[in-house]
């Protein structure tokens, strides 16, 4: 081997350790992700040697040293309080106010202004719902935090009101979801949202139409021109996810194959994660940086012939252990997050599964992972607890109360121009006005 290509290849391996010693696993995808070059499962990168060398051979590191001293401190400081879970947020771009004219500084010495990035997931919920008494300081941050940050979708929509379905289009309405925001990578989840509770709110009211129901059913029917809508959680809630209340017989399966899909189905599933990047102009644009459908369709591609196993239905769930550890380690790359969210959602030593969840896990949850927004598509009930004995006519002033906080803020629902979208009944998007490139939200 000559001199020449040793030195070469002594530089490479020099310039990959270099690398991969100052830079993290989430701070090379946020790199790859910003340069388009992150194509979900199909970049098949999982160990740090692997984005290292995605990195190195699309040439992003040299962007890197074509920076001058000045900006490559301000960007490594920088880089280190802006990962993909940061864990506080910097002032919006927004709400700065603009540079004077006369103050410029010149580009050589201008500080390098990193995009602003925040996470939004996305989760639909299978399973019982009741609901207790509102926050006590509604002030505090998990008040403010689903006030503001966390647009919600109800079958049920009115508190105290129950929702009904048949157990086979649990997973299809899972599978819906899935596919609905795959087929819109690069959207605002509003748009998202609007476009799938538009087409269930009409499914659901079709699906009540012929229901044959009795007295029982009172509380569904009296509210059914209000069901599958927009609601905020201003209580605490318990989701339940135990088998015991659910009686097989009234099942329509024929195979145990196909009820314990029913039952692995039931949970917290993750229907997507994108990033909001904000960038210092103030525009807008979304990275989808997971979506199950991608996880599934690989599966499907190389088990043509295999029925689905358990592991791909609830790899997704955050209802399981092993489905926190997916979400943590393979997409977020935040295994270290891993532990800490087991001890919050109380997993016992073995625990397979969480039968009971609500509402204040999932904050502490969204909390340690450094989720800014969140979708929360439910479709379980909004029965009231028993033991707090609340009176059924609460439920109309609490829904009134709730629909005062269904347009959220700024950093998170409203449109640049302050309109919101046209949409048909059916939840199609109208073609009447072609968007804007940019928009602030979420």
């Amino acid at each position: 081997m000559s001199s020449s290509k040793a030195e070469k290849i002594k530089e490479e391996e020099d310039l990959a350790a270099s690398i991969s010693k100052s830079m993290t696993i989430p701070q090379l995808k946020k790199e790859i992700i910003l340069a388009d070059l992150w194509f979900g499962s199909k970049t098949k990168a999982k160990t740090k040697e692997e984005f290292v060398n995605i990195y190195i051979s699309n040439g992003l590191h040299k962007r890197v040293a074509t920076v001058s001293p000045e900006e490559k401190k301000e960007a490594v400081s920088a880089t280190k309080g802006a990962q993909v879970v940061a864990k506080s947020q910097p002032k919006s771009p927004e709400t700065s106010p603009p540079a004077s004219p006369g103050k410029s500084k010149s580009p050589s010495k201008a500080a390098r202004v990193e995009p602003k990035e925040e996470l939004i997931m996305s989760l639909m919920i299978s399973g019982h719902g009741t609901e207790g008494l509102e926050w006590q300081d509604p002030t505090s941050r998990i008040a403010q935090y689903y006030k503001n940050n966390v647009r919600a979708y109800s079958r049920a929509c009115v508190p105290g009101t129950r929702s009904i379905r048949m157990p086979k289009q649990v997973r299809k309405s899972i599978d819906d979801a899935f596919t609905i925001f795959k087929n819109n990578p690069g959207s605002a989840t509003q748009d998202i949202m609007s476009e799938y509770t538009g087409q269930d709110k009409n499914n659901y009211r079709k699906f009540l139409d012929k229901f044959n129901c009795d007295n029982d059913y009172d509380d569904i029917f009296k509210n059914k021109e209000r069901c599958g809508g927009l609601m905020t959680y201003l209580s605490q809630k318990q989701f339940t996810f135990d088998e015991e209340n659910i009686p097989k017989v009234r099942t329509p399966y024929k195979t145990e194959y196909d009820w314990n899909q029913f039952l692995e189905s039931r949970g917290i599933n993750v229907s997507d994660i994108r990033l909001k990047i904000t960038a210092s102009d103030g525009s807008v644009t979304y990275k989808t940086i997971f979506n199950p459908y991608e996880e599934m369709a690989q599966f499907y591609s190389s088990n043509k012939e295999q029925k689905e196993p358990v592991d791909i239905i609830t790899k997704f769930n955050l209802a399981y252990r092993h489905g926190i550890e997916f979400i943590l380690k393979d997409v977020l790359h935040k295994e270290e997050l891993i532990d800490p969210a087991l001890k919050i959602f109380k997993f016992k030593e073995g625990e397979k599964k969480k039968g009971i969840i609500d509402l204040v896990q999932l904050f502490r949850f969204f909390e340690l992972v450094g989720i800014k927004y969140v979708n929360i598509i439910d479709h379980s009930c909004r029965s009231f607890n028993r033991a707090f004995k609340i009176p059924i006519e609460k439920g109309e002033e609490l829904y009134k109360e709730e629909q005062k906080y269904i347009v959220k803020p700024v950093a998170f629902g409203k449109r640049s121009d302050g309109k919101r979208s046209k949409r048909r009944s059916d939840g199609k998007r109208t073609k009447n006005k072609k968007p804007n490139k940019y928009s602030r939200k979420m």
